[in-house]
This record gives C-alpha cells, sequence and structure tokens, in this order.
C-alpha cells in the first residue's frame, strides 16, 4: 500500500520582499521571508514593533499600502497564485476563505452598523443566500463563540459590548464563510488575562472543528507558548529564527530569541533586574548590509557586518554557531539574560495614603430615565505605606481605574475619606496633591500634548506649580530626563517621533518633575513589547530605590505583578476580596477570584491552555 502524498500547506510565502518608498530613500519593510502554514496548524509571528510582522500579513493578503511595492518568489493560497489575481478576484478571496481578526475591534467595527448588519454583510457578498439565511448563521456563530443571547446581540451596536465580547463578535465575522485560512493581529494583546485564556482556547477549539490554518502576530511570549505550533522570529524585517514552539522556548538559537525570552517576568525573578536588548530596532531605510542585530548585540564578530545570521531549522552559519557556542558568562551579558543581581529592598515605613470606607456610585441612564445607580467602588478600606509598591489587580470593570483616579485625587469619593499623611484629601487644594502624588496612565501617546517637545511636556508641571526660574527648569528637565535615560537630543523631539517605550519614559518624567511621594501607574506596559515592558520596569525600581518612590501599580498582566510588587490588592465587582504580601497572595491565594485569575496565567512554558478558559462563561452586558 502506497504512503499518502504529503498534505499541501494552505499557504506559501516565499523570499517575500517589501519597499516602501520614503522621503528619506527606500524603507526595506519585508526582507526574504519564508514560511508556510498548513491546515490545522498555528504558525506564530514574534518580535518587537517595526520588526515586519504586521506589513508581513498585509502583504501576503494583498492589503499593504499603495506605496508599497511588494514581491515574492510564491505567495500561495490553496495552490492559487495571489499575485496573479486581479483586485476583483482578491477581494472575494478575503472575507470568504481567507479572514483577518485585527487587534482592536472598536476600531474594525463600524460605529454606526448593528451587530447583525456587520456580521452578514460578507456572507451576503460572498454567498449570494437569503437574508434569512445569513442571519441564522450568524445566531449561530455568536453562540458558538461564547456571546450570551445571540438573537438580542444582533440588534445592538459595537459600543454596547464589552472589550472581551467585542473581540468574540470579531472572531464570529472571521468565521462567517468558513474560511481556511485566519490571520490574527495582536487578538488578545489588550485583554484581561481571563479573557484572553477564553479568547485563545475558542480559536484553538474552533481551529480543531473547522481544520483552519492560524497565523498569529503577537509579542506576547505567553501566548505563543500556549497556542503556536510553530514560531518565526522576526527582528527588521526579517525571520531570523524559525522552529517548533518547544524547541523556541527550551533551546533558541539566535541572540535575539534569546534576549525576548530574557525579558519576560515571572515569580523567579522577584526583586531581580530584568533582562533587556539594549538600542532599538534599526532604521530599514537605504541599503542593508551586515548582521541586522549587531549593533545589540556585544558577542557581534567582524564577519557580523559582511552577512545576515539567519537561523533557520535547518540551517546555522558558522557564524552564529559561534555565538551559540560562547561563554555562558560572556552569553548572558550579550544577549539580555537574566541578572542574578537582586536589587535591595526598600524599607516600608508608615501608612503614606490610607482610604477608608471607600465607595462611588455613578448614575446611569439617559437624558429622560434613569437607572439604579452603578457601584463601581464598594467600601475599600486600603493604607499604602511609604516606599511599597501596591499591585492593584482585576478584570476590566472590577474598579481598578476608578480607585486610581479618587486616589489622585481626580475623582471625589460617593462616602468614604482619603487620607494623604493624615490629612484628609478633600481638604487639600488640588496643587498641592499634584506636588504629592502624579499618574502615569496605559497609553502615553494619548496622555502627550502631540503639539509639545519633550523638553516643554516634562516641564510643564514645573510651570504651572511655579518651581524655579526658567534657567532653574531647563536644568532640572534636563537632569530628570537623564534619570529615566532620555538624551539631551530627545528633548528636542516630539511624541509622535518617539517609539512606545520613550513615550513612555516621558510619561514618567513628567510625573518626576515636582518630586512627587506617590506615583499612581494605570497599566503603565500592557501596550508595550516584551522588551520596552522589560525596561521600563528596570527603570521603575531603579527610581523607586533611588528617589524613595510609592507607587500603586494597576495592571492585570499577574507576570508583572510578581516581578515588582510588594502587596496585592485583588479587586472583583469593586471590592477588595483579598490583600497581602505579594508572595503570599500569589503562591497561596484564598480567594476563588484569585485563583481563577492565577490560573488564567500563560506562562511563558509550551503547555496546554488554562482550563479557566472552558468554564468561565462571559456574563450577559
Amino acid at each position: 500500500m502506497s504512503a499518502a502524498p504529503p498534505q499541501r500547506p494552505v499557504l506559501e510565502v516565499e523570499h517575500l520582499s517589501v519597499d516602501i518608498e520614503t522621503p528619506g530613500g527606500s524603507l526595506h519593510a519585508v526582507s526574504d521571508v519564508s514560511f508556510a502554514v498548513k491546515a490545522g496548524e498555528t504558525l506564530s509571528l514574534v518580535g518587537e514593533s517595526g520588526c515586519g510582522k504586521t506589513i508581513t500579513a498585509l502583504s501576503m493578503l494583498r492589503l499593504a499600502p499603495k506605496a508599497a511595492a511588494t514581491r515574492a518568489a510564491r505567495l500561495s493560497f490553496e495552490g492559487q497564485d495571489l499575485q496573479a489575481l486581479d483586485a476583483g478576484a482578491m477581494a472575494a478571496l478575503r472575507g470568504d476563505r481567507v479572514a483577518m481578526i485585527f487587534q482592536d475591534p472598536m476600531t474594525a467595527l463600524n460605529p454606526v452598523y448593528t451587530i447583525g448588519d456587520q456580521l452578514t454583510e460578507a456572507y451576503l457578498a460572498h454567498r449570494a443566500a437569503p437574508r434569512r439565511e445569513a442571519r441564522e448563521r450568524a445566531i449561530y456563530l455568536l453562540g458558538r463563540v461564547g456571546i450570551p443571547d445571540p438573537k438580542l446581540r444582533l440588534g445592538q451596536f459595537p459600543h454596547e459590548l464589552s472589550g472581551g465580547l467585542r473581540q468574540r463578535m470579531m472572531i464570529a465575522m472571521a468565521l462567517m464563510c468558513g474560511p481556511a485560512l485566519i490571520v490574527a493581529d495582536e487578538p488578545t494583546t489588550a485583554l484581561d488575562v481571563t479573557v484572553q485564556a477564553q479568547i485563545l482556547a475558542l480559536l484553538k477549539d474552533l481551529q480543531a472543528e473547522f481544520g483552519m490554518a492560524l497565523v498569529l502576530i503577537t509579542h506576547d511570549l505567553g501566548v505563543v507558548a500556549h497556542v503556536a505550533d510553530r514560531v518565526a522570529v522576526m527582528y527588521a524585517g526579517r525571520v531570523v529564527e524559525s522552529a517548533a514552539v518547544a524547541d523556541i522556548f527550551h533551546d533558541p538559537q539566535h541572540p535575539y530569541t534569546r534576549g525576548l525570552l530574557a525579558c519576560v517576568p515571572s515569580v523567579a525573578d522577584r526583586g531581580r533586574r530584568l533582562g533587556t536588548i539594549a538600542g532599538m530596532v534599526p532604521s530599514l531605510i537605504g541599503e542593508q548590509s551586515g548582521c541586522s542585530f549587531r549593533n545589540r548585540c556585544p558577542l557581534a564578530l567582524p564577519a557580523c557586518a559582511e552577512g545576515e545570521a539567519i537561523v533557520l531549522a535547518e540551517t546555522a552559519p558558522a557564524h552564529e554557531v559561534r555565538c551559540i557556542r560562547a561563554p555562558a558568562a560572556t552569553r548572558a551579558m550579550a544577549t539580555g539574560e537574566r541578572s542574578a543581581a537582586t536589587a535591595a529592598a526598600p524599607a516600608l515605613g508608615q501608612p503614606l495614603l490610607a482610604c477608608e470606607g471607600l465607595t462611588k456610585l455613578f448614575q446611569t441612564g439617559g437624558l429622560f430615565s434613569r437607572k439604579a445607580p452603578f457601584t463601581a467602588v464598594a467600601g475599600i478600606d486600603l493604607a499604602i505605606r511609604k516606599g511599597e509598591v501596591l499591585a492593584v489587580v482585576g478584570e476590566s470593570g472590577s474598579g481598578k481605574t476608578t480607585l486610581g483616579r479618587m486616589l489622585l485625587g481626580l475623582l471625589p469619593p460617593t462616602t468614604g475619606t482619603i487620607r494623604l499623611d493624615g490629612r484628609p484629601l478633600a481638604e487639600m487644594r488640588a496643587p498641592e496633591i499634584a506636588r504629592r502624588i502624579q499618574p502615569v496612565f496605559q497609553d502615553p501617546y494619548s496622555s502627550l500634548n502631540p503639539r509639545k517637545s519633550v523638553a516643554q511636556i516634562i516641564g510643564f508641571p514645573l510651570s504651572v506649580q511655579g518651581i524655579g526660574t526658567a534657567a532653574e527648569r531647563r536644568e532640572r528637565v534636563e537632569d530628570i530626563a537623564a534619570k529615566v535615560g532620555l538624551s539631551r537630543r530627545h528633548l528636542q523631539s516630539y511624541p509622535s517621533q518617539m517609539s512606545g517605550g520613550q513615550r513612555q519614559r516621558v510619561a514618567i518624567a513628567r510625573a518626576l518633575a515636582v518630586e512627587p511621594e506617590i506615583i499612581v501607574l494605570d497599566e503603565p506596559t500592557s501596550a508595550l513589547d516584551v522588551s520596552i515592558q522589560a525596561q521600563i520596569l528596570n527603570l521603575l525600581q531603579e527610581l523607586r530605590e533611588r528617589l524613595g518612590l510609592t507607587y500603586v501599580f494597576i495592571s492585570h498582566d499577574l507576570g508583572v505583578v510578581e516581578h515588582l510588587a510588594d502587596r496585592v490588592a485583588v479587586m472583583h465587582r469593586g471590592k477588595v476580596v483579598e490583600l497581602g504580601p505579594a508572595a503570599a497572595i500569589l503562591e497561596h491565594p484564598q480567594d476563588p477570584y484569585t485563583r481563577m485569575l492565577l490560573d488564567s496565567v500563560l506562562a511563558p512554558e509550551p503547555g496546554e491552555l488554562p482550563a479557566v478558559a472552558a468554564r468561565d462563561p462571559v456574563p450577559a452586558q
């Protein structure tokens, strides 16, 4: 009996390159990228922002910007040459046999059309089916992806759903025509750990049920470890390493891959400095020569300037073998592996900021109707000690941000008191509160004035408070910028000219300008690459030790919390359900909700998705 012929990949990409003309020259966004994905297989593209992951996906679907020049030796889907198809044929393919799930469903969905209209649109266009059939399939898929009351949801609008439900709706929309390939671009980045686990488990279940190929773009290595079959690590527009997921995590070959893995915080690293990758992804404008990673890798040899160091599963150039076999101490220094140096824990003082019986109610309803008040925070008692990091964790809607805004004096409590050094916050003037408590928000781009330079942004609080002369303020701005790792040349830049990590450093510098005692950090690293996240976390630790700062750290990333926090307050439905030392809470949780949160965490180690994903249904909104 003859053997069955090998299964042909659903998607084949060979030697894909994408160039974009800019005023400064040709930008080589993607260079010589090759991979293939079979039915039922998940390939994950990982790497820092600017490494070419998204433009690779858009180019293979012929969705790249008009200014992009795309060429490939082979670009094939189900045996069809995608480069030979005209625009109409490609449009017929997309949304039918190929579908894409975007990172932010709120911006990908049309706010003025109902969910039912948006779900049925592609089905009616590609199937020429009666509207009733499209509606029935929409109801079936909404139920299949775990959305309660699917018939009711058809008449709702995107803003009426939570983030998790909107992402489930995007998945249902992608499945409407039964695609053979789904491209998911950061589908869980902004989601809570529980919702993330649910979405990923759902994708894997549906993939097994329908036999779809999945290309998953992400910088979350915990997601990669639990979902991917194979991984392609991208850097500076190239695939620098490609292998099975177990090989990537247990035996990474390329220094860049090892550096990424070293940046991931874990409980074993509590109190230690995280590994980081020095520098930034290089500019891809103009002719490129040599290994693109050499300027960030102290192991670089003279030969690195002559050829690109690419390690695939089958090959390992001699130059790269020397990197792999370098002495462990040298390799650790070069690739950002974790340092054994442990940060000295600062001595904790007396309670500095305390709240008693803190409650916040919001009145809901429209202009002519009133509903029962919504309780965002319910009777919280907390005492934050001088010099400590108190992490406030919980899912979206648990009341974390509302609590943070009240601690900043930006939102008055309905009942209860907040005391700063024993004085009621309500009796203090706003400038006095701002001198002692400062915020750092989740998205630095939206919290920084795009029309102001970095120097003006950092110096603005000093001007408002009337601190020093103009010359003294300039000197302090330069000093603070240096403390957070910004050079003098950065001071004349604008937010749009900076990377995400640099913008977050500007936000931290602005908060430090008036020398506050307390900083409230609301999800300060959730939108950052793992390498930039490690730099920011290390910076926060250093500033805390050097300046004696106290942090209220609001987050849903328990890996970050494990690394940074002294104590943890777990919030659920406006209440603190568990409070105590970080080690006790995270290693021996007492409350069922805390255990569920911890069960949902995806550690950067290959394994099965947590069972919590299946047993924790999404509640009705």
